[in-house]
């Protein structure tokens, strides 16, 4: 998933405030004037209390909403990303933040090095410390966490608490409370059938357009299955993902040779598969195999 699931708060947050251009996300602060002269402005708009904010590089870094989250935004203003560094992995036990500041040279050496880059030092009510890259969306682990070095190191939350897979959870979470019911399967045009001439196979796709089945020249059927299920996908956007795309690769998603290689050794196997919710990959025609490519 990437950078776009390490984002998946900066959208669900924001998302009222997100202009599309070029197709990737625009972030602007909302300002709305309700009459000449007054103008209503959002939470970030306001001056951070003393010591909760620190500019670096053309950056500003300031608390966000109930000093759990960072907020970033640029020298106009525009946002760039709003994220618990936590990621609410403590369950709230590290209580709030209470400081935010640029990592001092030697601080820095703790960590893994960084291309022009700098770390945000956190520090939270409870005592203990976070280390931000200024650009990042997660706390970085120091190189050694065996309770030497600056207080930054020797109370650094990330080195009894596992960041990487409580932003996962999180992202997880937020995921499925978006999780919409979606439209029936009889509301989708039928499916067409694809001819995998290389493998003299013929894929076929059920009115529920979750079943999916491969028959040979003959007729006989070689598996059956719900590719959705067999790959252990979770649902996306959609509790129940159906399938509304089949086809070769070659346009749009499935444009790479690669992609296609990922699904079967020589690629001539493989047949595109869309779901309704974004998410896509390939099937193996000869195996019923399927590979989860990405989402949107």
């Amino acid at each position: 998933m990437g950078a776009r699931i390490c984002r998946l708060a900066l959208a669900f947050a924001l998302s009222a405030s997100a202009a599309v251009a070029g197709g990737q996300p625009q972030f602007t602060p909302l300002r709305s004037t309700t009459a000449p002269g007054v103008t209503v402005t959002t939470p970030w708009d306001a001056p951070a209390p003393s010591g909760l904010s620190v500019t670096d590089r053309g950056l500003e870094i300031r608390t966000f909403g109930p000093r759990r989250q960072i907020i970033l935004l640029d020298k106009t203003g525009a946002i760039y990303g709003v994220f618990d560094p936590l990621y609410n992995g403590d369950g709230g036990k590290e209580g709030v933040i209470v400081s935010i500041r640029l990592a001092t040279e030697q601080e820095a050496s703790y960590f893994p090095p960084l291309k022009d880059d700098d770390y945000i030092v956190i520090e939270y009510t409870a005592g203990g410390y976070i280390a931000v890259a200024r650009r990042g969306f997660i706390g970085a682990r120091p190189t050694h966490c065996d309770g030497s070095g600056p207080e930054v190191v020797r109370r650094n939350i990330a080195c009894t608490l596992d960041l990487q897979k409580a932003q996962e959870a999180e992202n997880e979470a937020m995921i499925a409370r978006m999780l919409v019911k979606g439209p029936p399967a009889s509301s989708f045009p039928p499916l067409q059938d694809v001819d995998v001439a290389d493998a003299g196979l013929v894929v076929h796709f059920g009115a529920d357009h979750r079943t999916v089945w491969a028959t040979d020249r003959s007729g006989r059927e070689l598996w059956r299955e719900d590719p959705f299920v067999t790959a252990k996908m979770k649902p996306y956007r959609i509790f129940v993902p159906l399938i509304d795309y089949v086809g070769t690769f070659g346009r749009g998603w499935f444009s790479e040779p690669r992609e296609a290689e990922a699904c079967a050794d020589n690629g001539k196997e493989a047949v595109a598969i869309g779901y309704s919710s974004s998410q896509f990959g390939c099937l193996n025609a000869r195996t019923g195999r399927f590979v989860f490519l990405g989402q949107d």
